[in-house]
């Protein structure tokens, strides 16, 4: 295996340039932070979603929804994009020689680009 200092130094230009082609919302009722620790690092509010229908009025309620599926969207792609970028890296450097240490580095790998859009 190679060094844990290579490793991280390319997770965070990873995680920089595989997020950079997917748009990223407004951020008006939900904020980068708050989607990536709910769906990304799994310790986000159970009642996701809910502020969307505690605002003052509907147009405000639809707008905070329309924003939540533009949050649904940039997961779905940046979640795409550091899954390619990982498992091309780990195939380029030979970091796995089974499928499930493969799988295992791509889980963590992803879970550091995520964390580094956080910084």
């Amino acid at each position: 295996m190679k060094s844990i200092s290579a490793i991280l130094i390319f997770l965070a230009m990873n995680s920089t340039l595989a997020s950079l082609n997917c748009t990223t919302p407004s951020e008006v009722y939900t904020t980068k932070e708050m989607v990536i620790n709910q769906f990304a690092l799994n310790n986000g509010n159970a009642n996701w979603g809910d502020w969307c229908y505690e605002v003052d009025t509907q147009e405000e309620s639809s707008a905070c929804t329309k924003e939540l599926n533009q949050w649904d969207a940039w997961v779905d792609c940046t979640d795409s994009k550091f899954e390619t970028s990982c498992k091309e890296w780990a195939d380029k450097e030979g970091f796995a020689s089974t499928e499930r240490e493969l799988n295992e580095f791509v889980e963590k790998c992803v879970k550091v680009n995520y964390e580094n859009l956080l910084d």
